[in-house]
């Protein structure tokens, strides 16, 4: 019972302590869990500068955007200043760095209507560009929005997307770029790429270019001097093609999944370390590794490390990588790659046997290669009973990285299989397609095929197989 009730605790605190890491120059913040005056769970904003971490969100603040249901891009930041959302009312604040003053930014909206905000830019002028989704008497819709935070000002700069996603501006103010998609298509499913010429002084932009192909998704603009580098999966793939005057190509062009399906704003799977640099992170039958690639000689070279997932928000910070990483035997930290660690990781509880994870290949019932993970639990002599796990999505992965919710039940005495069926992320575009139109069938179909070939085998007991998922994973 003691051992049941330490696991338990730790899972139930473990849960995403971490999340949301950017970087601006020197200061980096990020979003962690932790507890209120009140001793409400709450996602506080911190700040790390100069080797000094703090938390300069109020302290009845939970951080967090509900823009798209789903959220994320609830902060972005310059040098001077970050801007927050608070989650449970909505509103803005603008937290300075130097006076470590915090205030509340009062928008001047229509009548009416209450905004929701994420995603933003701060851009020289000192004002943001941001994603916003517009609540209005009997309608929601999205936009684009800039924003002025001495007056309030809040003005639509395009409204005609269903939705929008990374608003990005260049150096010079002259033109934004943004991610948009229509009804009835996920951003995963068919995006497009939009680029504008911007003016400032007079709130308008014109669209100068589009990119779209028909079921092609595109992701993670990011101006680059002259050059607009972006994601795309045109190939099978999500790859990395850079833009500019001259040529559109694809410079790392490989069998790797190198995005991450936009569920949340804000995400991000490489980031620009220095002018001739940047690192991605790739994925293949569930595996991730960091490259580096310098955009000069357009070469790529992969980068040791003994971490095996990254969240997907890689950023720059003074030449190196900034990144939430975890491993098979490591749990969730702030890692500066090739150098130390910003926020360690909690301590692991003792006297708990830690199971590794065992990549297992089977075909499914239309002789379809499937993934799967499997953990066999510590000191067994005899055959185990079985929990199978559904992810969620179920456009979404599994990876190697420590999971305190599959810890508990190997240490109670089971096998876990957690499966990758058709429809996961990380094995290609066709292998997640492969679920459009069968969702609650074809998952549940490859979590039998993974189940029985175990049986097969000769792995678990037959006869004490459990299954669990949540949100969509539950549905399977």
């Amino acid at each position: 019972m003691v051992l049941f009730m330490t696991l338990a605790t730790w899972v139930a605190h473990q849960k995403n302590a971490l999340s949301e890491l950017r970087a601006f120059k020197n200061h980096l913040c990020w979003l962690e869990k932790t507890s209120s005056e009140s001793g409400k769970t709450i996602k506080s904003l911190m700040h790390r500068h100069q080797n000094k971490t703090q938390m300069i969100s109020d302290t009845e603040h939970s951080v967090g955007s509900l823009v798209h249901g789903y959220g994320g891009g609830s902060f972005w930041l310059n040098e001077y200043c970050v801007w927050y959302i608070n989650k449970c009312d909505q509103h803005l604040y603008i937290y300075d760095f130097k006076t470590q003053h915090r205030r509340k930014i009062k928008l001047d909206l229509p009548k009416d209507e209450i905004w929701h905000l994420a995603d933003g830019q701060i851009i020289p002028s000192g004002q943001s560009i941001c994603v916003v989704e517009r609540h209005q008497r009997n309608n929601i819709c999205y936009a684009l929005a800039l924003i002025t935070p001495e007056t309030g000002e809040a003005n639509i700069l395009h409204a005609d997307h269903d939705f929008y996603a990374y608003p990005k501006v260049n150096d010079t103010m002259t033109q934004l770029c943004w991610i948009s998609w229509q009804n009835p298509n996920m951003p995963w499913q068919e995006s497009q790429l939009n680029i504008a010429e911007l003016s400032i002084d007079t709130c308008t932009i014109s669209i100068s270019e589009v990119l779209h192909d028909d079921r092609v998704s595109y992701s993670q603009p990011t101006w680059h001097h002259e050059s607009l580098l972006y994601l795309c999966d045109k190939s099978g793939f999500h790859n990395l093609y850079r833009k500019n005057a001259i040529s559109d190509e694809c410079i790392l062009q490989e069998d790797y999944d190198m995005g991450e399906p936009l569920w949340q704003l804000g995400v991000s799977t490489y980031s620009i370390i220095d002018p001739d640099n940047l690192i991605i992170r790739a994925q293949a039958i569930s595996q991730e590794k960091l490259i580096r690639v310098d955009l000069n000689h357009l070469t790529a070279t992969p980068i040791q490390s003994h971490f095996t997932h990254f969240e997907p928000y890689l950023t720059g910070t003074n030449g190196k990588l900034a990144c939430i990483a975890k491993g098979v035997d490591r749990l969730t930290s702030i890692e500066l790659i090739g150098s130390h660690t910003i926020r360690p990781s909690d301590n692991l509880p003792k006297n708990i046997d830690w199971c590794q994870p065992e990549c297992l290949s089977f075909k499914n019932h239309l002789e379809q290669d499937t993934y799967a993970f499997f953990y066999l639990p510590p000191n067994t002599d005899q055959l185990p009973p079985l929990m199978v796990n559904c992810h969620g999505g179920p456009t979404a992965g599994i990876n190697t990285a420590l999971k305190p919710e599959i810890q508990f039940w190997t240490n109670l005495g089971y096998a876990v299989l957690d499966v990758a069926y058709s429809g996961s992320i990380g094995y290609g575009r066709a292998y997640q397609e492969r679920l459009d139109g069968q969702f609650g069938q074809l998952d549940a179909l490859d979590c039998i095929a993974a189940t029985k070939y175990l049986i097969n085998t000769n792995r678990i007991d037959r006869n004490r197989i459990n299954i669990k998922g949540k949100s969509s994973g539950g549905l399977t």
